[in-house]
């Protein structure tokens, strides 16, 4: 619970102060690349190998922040048998798009009913767009060339 509380309030001080989603994406990358690709699996979670006291974004520390939205998460601060608001919320957006499996995609607040494979799901994020990145049209192209099938997708 904790670990998930930590996420979603780091995933919360990236976007409101750094209004960056690409940032988040890197950030959490790197703690994963620390705890589980670095020198071989060094650990089963994140809090095996991961000290939360030193979180930075971008070279900021933003431990106090962190530990602060954490806490103040709970109705009564730090008082993890309390109400928590983020897991509350996280209920309820999930209750509202019927999202009762994991792993489960939700794309522009619509759950992704398709096959859960990396071209399926790298097309139904490519469609949400009004305008298509670069990427979306072509990376499957370059693949396809690569493995000699001129399908045009």
């Amino acid at each position: 619970m904790i670990q998930s509380l930590r996420e979603k309030c780091l995933h919360d001080i990236i976007s409101e102060k750094y209004q960056n989603e690409g940032v988040i994406f890197w950030t959490f990358f790197k703690y994963l690349d620390n705890c589980f690709v670095e020198n071989g699996v060094k650990a089963k979670s994140l809090d095996d190998c991961y000290d939360w006291s030193t979180v930075k974004i971008n070279g900021v520390d933003e431990v106090e922040n962190l530990n602060k939205c954490v806490k103040g998460s709970f109705a009564v601060f730090d008082d993890l048998e309390a109400e928590n608001k983020i897991l509350a919320a996280d209920k309820a957006w999930s209750n509202a798009l019927n999202l009762h499996f994991h792993p489960s995609v939700v794309i522009n607040n619509s759950t992704y009913n398709g096959d859960i494979k990396g071209q399926d799901l790298a097309f139904a994020i490519c469609n949400a767009f009004e305008e298509k990145p670069d990427e979306c049209d072509l990376s499957w192209k370059i693949k396809t060339y690569r493995q000699g099938i001129e399908t045009d997708f």
